[in-house]
């Protein structure tokens, strides 16, 4: 797939970006899908073609490209397809919601949604001496959340537990730490950084809630949607 970006007449600024399905690409090649284009055209002025698209396509993959083509994060981005709403989620193709080689006249609305994000959503604590603060909760990928924490402990029943260790519970899932960074590392007082879930189930179905270490501390609820 490709895109080209050209200036149509200037209008006002939106969030909002509408396509709508062009005409058939080349004719194909006997046993192959025939191709399609779709402009992106913008309520800032800015006409986008997504070329090389086909029925049997995943939304995903068009998703993903329309997004770049407009340097949107492809995970803040949500299609209007018709009456669908489909984001990287989407397992469905093109041709499944009614977007063919041959023109369609499905109206579809690339929509920004901001990430999202909790500032200070509370504590994580083993007793009184050890705590863990979550400073901030944000998505930063598709499924994904960073939680920003500083834990603290008086050395009375020996080192911080360690923060890799930690658990993001999802309803009857509990996911585990896939990467992590600290900025500040001193096992016996304070540990400081930041700690990466992926496969997070945003959109349910049941609640988040963060537990510091590999055990002791308690869940920290986390309203997220």
């Amino acid at each position: 797939m490709g895109a080209g970006r050209s200036r149509a007449d200037p209008g006002s600024d939106s969030r909002s970006e509408e396509l709508t399905a062009g005409a058939r690409d080349e004719e194909p090649n006997p046993g192959e899908e025939a191709t399609f284009s779709v402009e992106v055209r913008t309520m800032a002025g800015d006409s986008v073609m997504v070329h090389g698209l086909k029925p049997s396509q995943p939304i995903q993959t068009f998703c993903v490209e329309a997004a770049n083509s407009i340097g949107w994060p492809a995970f803040q981005t949500n299609l209007c397809i018709g009456a669908a709403v489909c984001n990287l989620g989407s397992e469905q193709t093109l041709q499944q919601v009614g977007l063919i080689a041959g023109g369609t006249d499905i109206q579809v609305l690339l929509v920004r949604r901001p990430a999202l994000e909790i500032a200070n959503p509370g504590m994580s604590r083993f007793n009184r001496n050890y705590v863990c603060t979550v400073t901030n909760v944000r998505e930063v990928e598709f499924r994904t959340l960073q939680v920003d924490f500083c834990v603290v402990g008086d050395n009375s029943a020996g080192e911080l537990q360690q923060p890799t260790k930690s658990k993001l519970h999802a309803g009857s899932r509990r996911l585990t730490v896939s990467s992590h960074s600290y900025q500040h590392e001193d096992w016996k007082h304070k540990i400081e950084g930041s700690l990466i879930f992926k496969d997070v189930p945003l959109t349910g179905p049941g609640p988040l809630a963060f537990e510091f270490g590999q055990s002791g501390y308690t869940r920290l609820p986390l309203t997220c949607y």
